[in-house]
């Protein structure tokens, strides 16, 4: 665990507050890591967010310490939606393109992330995060594992392409 992660436990404990990272940091390679996904450049791709990333993936997978008590993970869900918003929203509404590739990191990179991260409490987050995110934008997204994503990706065809 990061030394990050235990300030924000700490002030967590002792305060009842989260203190909020810049966790829409998570979307900032968003442009590059969306694009042309084939599956040797998304296991790349992935290493290189999971390091980037680790003290952000940290907040999450960390904020769950007994099951009982979900008050932080709400509070964190909340507030990393409401940030989303705030960072990408223009008058008020994202647009569909710039949605899409929100949606797609959450799916492609941020919940494989969380549940490589956290196995022991992967799912509460995960549902506690997607939840609040498709109430807050007004979507349907869902998440799975790296290796299930992993899976999805086609292989060659007679050899000769690669999908």
């Amino acid at each position: 665990m990061s030394t990050e992660t235990k300030e924000i436990k700490k002030t967590t404990k002792t305060t009842g507050e989260i203190y909020i990272m810049e966790l829409v940091r998570l979307f900032d390679d968003a442009d590059v890591l969306v694009k042309r996904l084939k599956k040797a450049i998304y296991e790349q791709n992935m290493e290189v967010f999971k390091e980037r990333f680790a003290a952000e993936i940290d907040v999450f997978a960390n904020c769950v310490e007994d099951e009982a008590d979900t008050s932080a993970l709400d509070t964190l869900a909340d507030s990393f939606v409401n940030e989303v918003k705030d960072k990408f929203a223009k008058n008020g509404k994202i647009g569909k393109t710039k949605m899409l590739d929100l949606n797609f990191m959450m799916i492609y990179y941020i919940f494989p992330a969380i549940m490589m991260a956290q196995p022991t409490h992967s799912a509460l987050i995960c549902d506690t995060i997607r939840d609040k995110w498709n109430d807050g934008f007004g979507t349907k997204i869902d998440y799975a594992s790296y290796d299930t994503i992993i899976e999805g990706f086609k292989g060659k065809f007679l050899g000769i392409f690669g999908f």
